[in-house]
C-alpha cells in the first residue's frame, strides 16, 4: 500500500511541516486546513489509492496532484486571513447589525400599525395625525437604515447599492406625494417605485448572503432562498389583494415574511456577536 492516495512520497513533500500534515493515509485523508480532492475521491469510491481506479489515466484531479499541497496551503492561509479579518471587524459589525435589526423591527411595526388602524385608536388621535406620526417614525428609521447600510458596505458592496436604492425610494415617495393631482406622473412614479423597491430588496438579501458566507453557509443559503420569496411574495399578495379581495390574507403573509426576515437578521447578528467574543471567554463559557 502506498503512503498516499495519489502515490506521492510524504518524505519528499516540502510542505508537510508547513501544513502539519500527518499524511492522507495516516490522517484518514481528512481536512488539514483544506480538503484534498484526491483523498476525498478515493474515500468516496472506496479505493485504497488511485492505482485501483480504472479512470486514473484520464483523471484531471490526479494530473494536478503536484499542485495539491500548494493549493491546500493557499486555502489554509486564506482561511486564516478570513478568520483574522472577521475577528477584527466583528465587535463593530455586530453592533451595526443589532441597530439595523431594531431599526427595521420598529419601522416594520410602525408600518403595520399604519395599515391596521383606519380609525382613531382610542387616544383621541385622528387618522391623519396617526398617519403623520407613523410616517415620520418610518422615515426616521429609513434614514437610520441607510446610514447603517453605508457603514456595512465595506464588507459587501451590495449594501452600498441597497442604500442608494433606499434613498431613491424615499425621494420617489416624496415626489409622488407632491404630485398627487397629476395622475399620469403618479402612475410613472408608482412603476418606478415598485422597480426600485424590488431591486433594493434583492441587493439587501445579496449583501446578507455575502457577509454570512464562510461563517455559516447554511444561513447564507437561507438568505439566497429568501431573496427569491421576498421578491415574489409581495407580487402574489398584491394580486390576491386587488383581484381576489384577499387583503387580510395577503397582509398576514407579508407579516410572516417580515418576521422571518427579522429572524434572519438576528441570526446574522448572533454569528458576528459570537465572533466578537475572544476565544478565552468562549472557553470559560
Amino acid at each position: 500500500m502506498t503512503e498516499t492516495y495519489c502515490g506521492k512520497s510524504c518524505a519528499e513533500c516540502t510542505l508537510k511541516e508547513a501544513l502539519s500534515c500527518p499524511g492522507c493515509q495516516q490522517g484518514l485523508g481528512r481536512k488539514y486546513h483544506g480538503e484534498c480532492a484526491i483523498a476525498g475521491c478515493c474515500r468516496e469510491k472506496g479505493h485504497a489509492s488511485c492505482q485501483s481506479c480504472t479512470l486514473k489515466e484520464n483523471c484531471r484531479v490526479v494530473r494536478n496532484k503536484e499542485a495539491v499541497p500548494e493549493e491546500v496551503l493557499r486555502q489554509r492561509q486564506a482561511r486564516q486571513a478570513f478568520e483574522e479579518h472577521i475577528r477584527k471587524i466583528a465587535p463593530r459589525f455586530s453592533i451595526l447589525l443589532l441597530i439595523y435589526f431594531w431599526s427595521t423591527a420598529l419601522s416594520t411595526g410602525a408600518s403595520v400599525l399604519q395599515q391596521i388602524f383606519e380609525s382613531p385608536i382610542g387616544l383621541g388621535l385622528p387618522l391623519v395625525l396617526l398617519n403623520t406620526i407613523t410616517s415620520v417614525v418610518i422615515g426616521g428609521f429609513a434614514i437610520l437604515n441607510i446610514i447603517i447600510l453605508l457603514l456595512m458596505a465595506a464588507e459587501s458592496r451590495q449594501f452600498a447599492k441597497t442604500a442608494a436604492l433606499f434613498a431613491a425610494v424615499i425621494v420617489t415617495i416624496v415626489i409622488a406625494l407632491l404630485n398627487v393631482g397629476n395622475p399620469d406622473l403618479s402612475l410613472l412614479l408608482l412603476i418606478a417605485l415598485a422597480v426600485l423597491i424590488y431591486l433594493m430588496l434583492w441587493f439587501e438579501c445579496s449583501g446578507f448572503m455575502e457577509i454570512t458566507a464562510g461563517l455559516s453557509d447554511s444561513l447564507s443559503d437561507l438568505w439566497r432562498k429568501f431573496r427569491k420569496w421576498r421578491i415574489l411574495l409581495p407580487l402574489i399578495c398584491a394580486f390576491a389583494s386587488s383581484l381576489l379581495n384577499l387583503s387580510l390574507i395577503s397582509g398576514i403573509a407579508n407579516l410572516v415574511v417580515n418576521i422571518f426576515y427579522l429572524l434572519l437578521i438576528r441570526d446574522a447578528y448572533s454569528i458576528y456577536r459570537s465572533c466578537a467574543v475572544p476565544p478565552r471567554e468562549k472557553a470559560k463559557g
